[in-house]
């Protein structure tokens, strides 16, 4: 008993390593993704594109952060936006489907070891996630669950949130892959990971807090209309032109 105390005491001397900041850039094709997650919790995933958005993560509370027709960044709590801008989104029915998520063979990429995923609804081709359970990547994976979390919240039994919860907890996404003609294409790939000190401002709130319905109004589009259909494949469909998830 008494040396099972000294080695307690002697492991409370030994300083601990330091959490770090990690930030973690993806590519989606023409497009990136960047994901910073500091030591104490904070994080946010810039969404790179024709209308780039930024969900900030600070203080325990969710926020959604876009630009204005003159480039003023905008901000509104996420929770209250969220659901706003998907209700007027067109989305498939899926109030038939059940969705599975099923770990498969182990894989590298960029440099970590992750489990293969396949997630889907039931008879339609799946699309596969490498996840990868390596320590180093743990912040950017809490910051990519938070982010599916609130859409989760926005979009209800849409996505089969029970599988999608049990597959992302597996680890941090490092390569996604849809159905494309025969095969699966990566679609969005983890390009490079950095440890270094993520300056604090980059978690501030750039302005006043908005409504979720004024914040929506301001970033409706202007011009012609964008569409984002999301399309699932059939079990045995004819060769398709483009892969399983189309955003044109």
């Amino acid at each position: 008993m008494r040396l099972k105390l000294l080695l307690a005491a002697m492991l409370m001397l030994v300083p601990l390593p330091a959490l770090a900041d990690v930030t973690a850039h993806y590519s989606t094709g023409p497009d990136k993704v960047t994901v910073e997650a500091a030591d104490n919790g904070d994080w946010r995933i810039t969404i790179g594109g024709p209308l780039e958005m930024v969900i900030l993560h600070r203080d325990g509370v969710d926020y959604i952060v876009m630009p204005d027709k003159d480039g003023t960044e905008r901000v509104a709590r996420a929770d209250q936006a969220l659901p706003i801008m998907t209700a007027s989104a067109p989305m498939p029915d899926t109030s038939k489907m059940v969705f599975t998520a099923t770990p498969g063979a182990a894989d590298m990429f960029a440099g970590y070891s992750g489990t293969r995923w396949t997630y889907g609804p039931e008879g339609k081709q799946p699309i596969e996630l490498l996840l990868s359970a390596d320590p180093r990547l743990a912040p950017v994976g809490v910051a990519l669950r938070g982010l599916a979390e609130l859409v989760i919240d926005a979009t209800g039994e849409l996505l089969g949130p029970d599988a999608l919860r049990r597959m992302l907890a597996g680890g941090t996404l490092i390569r996604l892959s849809a159905p494309d003609r025969d095969q699966l294409k990566p679609v969005v790939t983890l390009d490079t990971v950095s440890m270094d000190r993520i300056d604090p401002a980059r978690f501030a709130l750039p302005g006043p807090v908005m409504s979720g319905a004024d914040f929506v109004a301001m970033a409706a589009p202007r011009g012609p209309s964008r569409t984002v259909t999301v399309k699932v494949p059939n079990p045995t469909p004819p060769p398709p032109t483009g892969p399983g998830i189309i955003v044109d």
